[in-house]
This record gives C-alpha cells, structure tokens and sequence, in this order.
C-alpha cells in the first residue's frame, strides 16, 4: 500500500487535538482501511476519534504506529510512502529510511460506535462556531471542574462559565441541546462549517472536507445561564475603553508581579481610570492611566486569571458596566461577565 504523504500531514493535524489512549496498546496505533475506492486512516482514544480520507494506491487494512508515522512524515521529502509484507511483518518506507512496525492485528482495533448516517443533522454555521470558539476560553481546563468545563449549547443560547468570569451569547434560535469537551471545541474551532448530529452516547461531527468526528458524550448537566442574565442586566456604571488598554496592562502586571496572583485594581480617577498591579509580597507595582468614555466603580481582579478569557473578546472596544465589583461587557447580545476579587 502506498499512502500520500500530503494527506497523511493533513490527516495529523486534524487528529491532533485528540489526546493518545496510553491504557490500550493497540490505540497507539493509527488504522488505514481501504475500503471499495476509499482508504480511511482511523485515530482513536475511544472517546474520541477521527477519521479521514488519504489518497492511496493499492489494498488492505494495516494498522501503524502512531509516534513512528508522524515521525517520518516530519522528516521525509517523498511525496509518498509505502507499507509493504516483508517476512513476518511489515515494513514502513519513504524511498529512503526502512523502518520495521510492531505487529498488532488489524482485528484488535476497536470498532467505530454505529449510527444513523439519515438522521437529521444541526448545521453549526460560522456564528455558532464564533460563540463557541469564544466561549473556549471561558471554561476551567481542569476534568474535576465538572460541568464548567465544557461549553453548553441549549434553545437560543452558547455559553460557558468559569468560577471567576462567563460568557453567554444569545443571540440563536432553536439550537440542540450539547455539552461540548474541549477536544470537540477545538475541531470545531477550525472549521467554517460542520453538521452535528447526537445519538443517546454519542456526537458527530462532518466536516464538509470528508473528515468524521465521533465522540463519547460527557456526563454533565446544563448550567443555569438563564439565572446570571437576570442578574447581569441590573443596571451599573456604564464605560467603554480599548480593549488593547486593558490586555497590554495584563501582560505588564503578569511580568512585573512575582506572586502566582497578580492583585490589581481598576478605579476612577478623575476624567480618567487608573489601573493598578500592587504586588506588597515582592514590594513590586505598576500603573497607568487610561482614557475611558463614562465611568467605573472599583473593580478589583487577578490579571494571571483573566487574560485568557480578556483576549478572546472580538471587539476593540470594550462596552459595559461595572456592578458591585463585576466588569460586565455586553454586544449585542454577546454578554462577557468578569466576576471581581474581595479588595485585600
């Protein structure tokens, strides 16, 4: 059999956010099946995989060895490479290099879970992609933050929500109901389009290019993004200031601050605002002043914590309010809510 190399790089980057199986043997491996006039290339970590089309000649099913194919397609300049029966094994080649694979049974590898390819899709179209890629970065990376570290799609809304900021778009009409893992996010993320569709255990994912996403669904429950809306409409102090302002503070206080939490404080100071990192532990510290439309209550935060989510933002101009210590962003109907620390 011989695979082509640029489908091969191809298929490696698609499967690259779907983290490796270390408890099955046989999932270090990455399975190619040639199946009528199609070879698929199958990687799987049970709860997640992905399968793609590569271009091919000949026949056969083999399975290869995950670290050793993505290893010499980095390495290789062959616009092809070859896998062939030598002896009692087979042997990987790129006209140059000759590398021995493990042997591992075909059979062994785990079957794709089975659905229903005329059921009816939901179409994520670039604006849902948008909030969910957003909304990435509003989750906690952290597999016991149970459900907030996913991202929730339900009714009219996108949302996620972190222990110290959230985001909730609601600007959509009869979505599905899903819990997004961060490995889902990512596929999504890199797509202008895909159908999704849901078994009772299951989500899917196609991609217009031909590439399959099945995942394991994750036990969690929706949150309560309904109860924060009616809290974060309260009326406050309205402002708005550069986004680029307040991200380039960030990025300074993380530097100068040498604790783990950069303490620092936004108040109004005259016609302007003052931001402030005080670090008493190191006796470290930096402010500005920064030209901001309105004005502010005191708002009090960890700059470690919130740039992450702070970049995310896709506007220039940061629109909000500020209410009893929350900065609260709205843009129509896109709502970004950073919850405030207890001045110390």
């Amino acid at each position: 059999m011989k695979l082509n190399v640029a489908s091969l790089r191809e298929f490696q980057k698609r499967a690259s956010v779907i983290e490796r199986n270390t408890l099955l043997p046989v999932l270090a491996n990455i399975k190619f099946e040639v199946d009528g006039d199609v070879c698929l290339a199958t990687k799987s970590s049970l709860n997640a995989i992905c399968v793609g089309q590569i271009l091919y000649e000949g026949e056969g099913s083999i399975l290869i060895d995950e670290r050793i194919l993505f290893h010499l397609l980095s390495a290789t300049n062959s616009e092809w490479i070859t896998v062939e029966k030598a002896g009692s094994q087979y042997v990987l080649s790129d006209g140059k290099d000759i590398i021995p694979l493990p042997s591992e049974p075909v059979e062994n590898f785990p079957p794709n879970p089975p659905y229903d390819q005329e059921a009816e899709a939901f179409l994520l179209e670039k604006k849902h992609i948008g909030a969910i890629s957003i909304a990435r970065a509003f989750t906690i990376d952290n597999e016991t933050a149970g459900s907030k570290q996913f991202v929730h799609m339900r009714d009219n809304l996108i949302f996620a929500i972190h222990d110290n900021f959230f985001y909730i778009d609601e600007g959509f009409d009869k979505l599905p109901h899903a819990i997004l893992t961060k490995e889902q996010t990512a596929i999504i993320a890199q797509h202008e389009k895909l159908q999704m569709a849901q078994t009772d255990r299951h989500l899917i994912l196609f991609a217009d290019d031909g590439y399959t996403f099945m995942f394991t669904k994750p036990e969690g429950n929706t949150l309560n993004a309904e109860g924060l809306l009616g809290r974060i409409r309260q009326p406050g102090k309205n402002f708005s200031m550069l986004k680029e302002e307040l991200v380039s503070f960030c990025n300074l206080a993380n530097t100068v601050s040498e604790s783990p939490v950069a303490t620092c404080n936004m108040a109004q100071d005259g016609l302007f605002v003052k931001l402030q990192m005080n670090d008493k532990s190191y006796g470290r510290g930096n402010h500005r002043l920064v030209v901001v439309e309105g004005e502010v209550d005191e708002f009090n935060f960890n700059s470690r914590l919130i740039i992450g989510a702070l970049k995310a933002i896709p506007h220039e101009a940061l629109v909000g309010k500020t209410l009893q210590n929350n900065m609260i962003l709205n843009t129509e109907g896109e709502w970004f809510c950073f919850i405030g620390m207890q001045k110390v």
